[in-house]
C-alpha cells in the first residue's frame, strides 16, 4: 500500500486488488477490484448537489490520474492536515465532531421528501485496510465491528466534553478494505483476532485524529479503560 496525501486528499493506492465495503459516496456497499481509496476535503466554497456528488467524486480522482471504476472516494471538510493514523498506518480518521449527535437526532432529514435540513460540519472518516482476505459476511461483521468502535470512543468524547451521549455524526463514512484474492476468513467478530484488529486499529486512528484539538482526550480515554 502507498499513501499519498496532499493538501486536502489522502490517496491509498494499492498494489493488488482489494474488496471495499462502505457508504462512500463513490464506489459505495461492496465493491471489488479496489486499488484507489481517497479521503477529499471539501472547502468552505465547495457546493456539491446530492445528486451531483457521485460525478463530482468521479471527476477529483479522474482528475488525478486514477481510475474512477477501481476507486473509492469520501468527503469531508476537515483538513487532511488532522489526519489520524493507527500505529501501524493501516487506519486513517478524519474526524469532525461539529455535528456529533445521538442515535436519533433532533433533526432527521427525509430523503424521500427531500426536505432540506440545515449543514453543520462534522464528518467522521475512517478507513481501514487488512492484511487477511475476508469473505462477504465476514467484511459485513467487521464493518459493524468498527461502527461499534468509533461509537465507543465518541460516547466517551462526549463525557470528557460533559454533554449528552453522541454516537457519531449523520454524515460518518466507514470503509474496510482486505485483499480480493487468498483464503477467505469466515469471521469478523468481536471474539476473533480480525475483530480485535479491526477495534484496535480504529481507536488508534480516530483517537489520534480527536486529539489535534482534545489534547488530553488520549489519556482521559486510556484512564476510562483503567477504570472498568
Amino acid at each position: 500500500m502507498i499513501t499519498i496525501q496532499k493538501e486536502n486528499q489522502t490517496v491509498l493506492c494499492f498494489p493488488e486488488p482489494m474488496v471495499c465495503i462502505s457508504s462512500a459516496i463513490l464506489g459505495g456497499g461492496i465493491k471489488d477490484n479496489v486499488r484507489t481509496v481517497a479521503n477529499v476535503t471539501l472547502s468552505q466554497d465547495d457546493y456539491v448537489p446530492i445528486d451531483s456528488m457521485g460525478d463530482f467524486c468521479r471527476d477529483i480522482i479522474s482528475s488525478c490520474g486514477f481510475s474512477a471504476d477501481e476507486a473509492v472516494v469520501l468527503l469531508t471538510s476537515v483538513p487532511q492536515k488532522f489526519l489520524g493514523q493507527s500505529d501501524d498506518g493501516r487506519c486513517f480518521a478524519t474526524v469532525g465532531l461539529g455535528n456529533a449527535c445521538p442515535l436519533i437526532p433532533d433533526l432527521v432529514w427525509n430523503e424521500e421528501g427531500n426536505k432540506f435540513q440545515r449543514y453543520i460540519p462534522g464528518t467522521i472518516n475512517c478507513v481501514i485496510t487488512l492484511n487477511e482476505s475476508l469473505s462477504p459476511s465476514a467484511l459485513v461483521e467487521g464493518y459493524g465491528v468498527a461502527k461499534m468502535a468509533i461509537a465507543e470512543i465518541i460516547g466517551a468524547w462526549s463525557s470528557y466534553r460533559g454533554i449528552s451521549a453522541c454516537f457519531g455524526t449523520p454524515t460518518d463514512c466507514t470503509a474496510i478494505l482486505s485483499p480480493q484474492n487468498g483464503r477467505q476468513m469466515k469471521f469478523a467478530g468481536l471474539s476473533t483476532k480480525i475483530g480485535s484488529d479491526i477495534v484496535r486499529l480504529t481507536r488508534e486512528a480516530v483517537i489520534d485524529a480527536i486529539t489535534y484539538k482534545y489534547e488530553d482526550f488520549r489519556d482521559y480515554y486510556a484512564d476510562l479503560g483503567k477504570s472498568k
